[in-house]
């Protein structure tokens, strides 16, 4: 699974997981596939957390709607305007693209095993592990070189790169009492993770490496 985050320049979508805001939000464009292609179709999502509870719309976008013509800076209003859509996730991308000045920043690729009850079909579990990322890649389709996330500074000793993965408990209601069961007896606790703040965190550069070399950090005057 791969996606593309959209941010400002400022990282503001970022920040906001950072402080641990109550309600925030990302924009990202998702295929399903290894890598963008301009023969598979992705999709363009809006996702909000409100503390514990997430939601999720997106626009389906059909094959061929990537281009290797299209600017990286243009990248998202470009994907608006040739998908055509006009409802309510439509008009609330524009207003962030407008109000945020958004652009990719980073391409976050993991591998997904998914689980679905077999009583209750809106009750799924996911295991993430295997997360790589780029850092405002220079383009989106074809291969993109990424980095496997296992900086320590970022991910931690509970980091899912390596030995450790994200497990998702997801449901449309409430978890079932057999459920509830479950979680107490495994005892486990909910922690709030980002694969996107875990990519940016280790790849972005570093006041002293994004500059010139002689405004480095320990650089002589």
């Amino acid at each position: 699974m791969t996606s593309l985050y959209f941010d400002s320049w400022d990282l503001q979508a970022w920040r906001e997981k950072e402080d641990g805001q109550f309600f925030r939000r990302k924009v990202r464009l998702r295929t399903y596939e290894e890598e963008f292609s301009h023969a598979d179709p992705c999709f363009l999502e809006i996702k909000r957390r409100l503390d514990a509870v997430v939601l999720k719309d997106r626009i389906r976008l059909p094959a061929g709607v990537l281009r290797e013509d299209m600017p990286e800076t243009s990248l998202m209003r470009d994907v608006l305007d040739v998908a055509g859509e006009r409802d309510a996730t439509s008009m609330e991308a524009h207003l962030m693209l407008g109000w945020l000045n958004l652009r990719p920043t980073a391409i976050v690729r993991y591998q997904r095993l998914a689980l679905t009850a077999r009583e209750d079909r809106n009750i799924r579990i996911t295991v993430d592990h295997h997360l790589q990322g780029t850092w405002r890649p220079p383009s989106i389709l074809g291969t993109v070189p990424l980095r496997s996330i296992d900086n320590i500074n970022a991910t931690g000793t509970t980091g899912i790169s390596g030995k450790y993965a994200i497990l998702e408990i997801k449901s449309n209601n409430i978890f079932p009492a057999w459920l509830h069961r479950a979680i107490q007896e495994l005892e486990l606790s909910r922690t709030a993770y980002s694969k996107y703040y875990l990519v940016v965190l280790a790849l972005r550069p570093t006041l002293g490496e994004d500059c010139d070399e002689r405004f480095a950090v320990g650089s002589e005057v």
